[in-house]
């Protein structure tokens, strides 16, 4: 608690300076699901060579393509998330989108045997998303 002089009269305001117990973990989460598929991502190249055995370069043309797309698609994304107005703020609803993107990785990783162009469309659009 803390005392505040305004005038001739003396407020006490309590300040709360912990957060909730759940903030942790719920924040921790969110983090540690970003960094495991980051690493998991970094990992598709040898994945799609040694793993489907994707020709090194097609898989070289698949990431470029997919980021250029990419950087396309984040200028939309900004422009819906600054129109977005919710209790809980702007880009926070759409955290919740990681758990879709969990559903594209596990996809990823488990490519299904198409034929070559089969797999790199796969490989694509789940790398895409």
């Amino acid at each position: 608690m803390r005392n505040r002089k305004n005038g001739n009269k003396k407020d006490t305001v309590a300040v709360k300076s912990t957060l909730p117990k759940y903030y942790i973990p719920a924040w921790s989460a969110q983090s540690v699901s970003y960094a495991v598929a980051f690493l998991l991502l970094g990992n598709i190249t040898y994945y799609c060579t040694n793993g489907i055995g994707m020709n090194p370069a097609v898989v070289g043309a698949i990431l470029l393509v997919s980021k250029l797309f990419d950087g396309l698609t984040d200028l939309i994304a900004a422009v819906i998330i600054e129109r977005t107005h919710t209790r809980w703020g702007k880009g926070r609803p759409y955290t919740l989108l990681m758990v879709a993107a969990w559903i594209f990785i596990i996809m990823m990783f488990s490519t299904p045997n198409f034929g070559m162009a089969g797999k790199v469309f796969y490989i694509f659009v789940t790398y895409f998303y």
